[in-house]
């Protein structure tokens, strides 16, 4: 059992439906965006090479401050009234005890992530970015978090956002990448935007995170393909770009 199944517990080991074909598996400087300007404005911008280098400046400004917790799912027993539920389909019951346990686990990144597989099973996918945002703004470990939030813009169809997030949680565990799934999900977005030479590198890292060969399944492949198609910018490909000074 990988660390990361042992954090999540199983079967709650899922992102969003259909995102991908296996399980989910320092304190940072924090760099606020303006409270005016969040990234959908700067993708809105997004059509000269001054508004593409911002996006790219913001994507690897590291946002959200990390700090170590070793804590998984058997950290406390009381984790089992949100994990029983959720993995029996109960997903009103199971939102419904994470809530009740955030104040006693307020700085617990794994009850946010609860609570919006939750949603997800619901598919109220604004809940589940909430609860996420929650989360982001509260819990000591964020990268699990990040990469789930850029799941669910994925999931919602918006691949600049889900860039934004991916790339924040590949910053949040650099020092000791655990979580394959931001560089899995990224992979296909370089490829898609013919980036080759970063996808490939992308593709090593996965690769050395979880040595079973992980990949997206062919609809979750194609459908990321097309939207980033799609969605292609020189915003997006500035920041596409500047991955591999991360992984290299």
């Amino acid at each position: 059992m990988s660390w990361l199944q042992k954090l999540f517990g199983r079967p709650e080991t899922q992102t969003v439906p259909k995102a991908q074909a296996t399980p989910q598996t320092t304190e940072a400087i924090q760099t606020k965006r303006p409270a005016d300007e969040s990234v959908a404005d700067v993708k809105s911008k997004q059509g000269t090479s001054t508004s593409a280098d911002s996006f790219a400046a913001r994507c690897f400004a590291q946002e959200f401050a990390e700090q170590p917790d070793d804590r998984t799912f058997n950290s406390s027993p009381r984790f089992r009234e949100i994990l029983d539920p959720l993995n029996s389909g109960r997903a009103d019951e199971a939102i419904a005890k994470a809530i009740a346990l955030m104040p006693e686990f307020s700085d617990f990144d794994m009850i946010y992530s609860w609570a919006s597989s939750g949603y997800i099973k619901k598919r109220d996918y604004d809940q589940a970015v909430a609860i996420l945002k929650k989360g982001l703004a509260s819990a000591k470990r964020k990268y699990l978090l990040l990469s789930k939030m850029g799941s669910l813009y994925f999931e919602k169809g918006d691949i600049s956002e889900a860039s934004f997030y991916w790339i924040q949680a590949i910053l949040g565990q650099r020092s000791n990448p655990q979580d394959h799934n931001p560089y899995l999900y990224l992979i296909y977005v370089a490829n898609a935007l013919d980036r080759a030479r970063v996808g490939s590198a992308l593709m090593s890292r996965v690769d050395t995170i979880y040595p079973g060969r992980p990949r997206l399944d062919s609809p979750t492949s194609a459908r990321i393909t097309s939207l980033t198609k799609q969605q292609s910018s020189p915003a997006l490909i500035a920041a596409i770009d500047r991955i591999t000074t991360l992984i290299c």
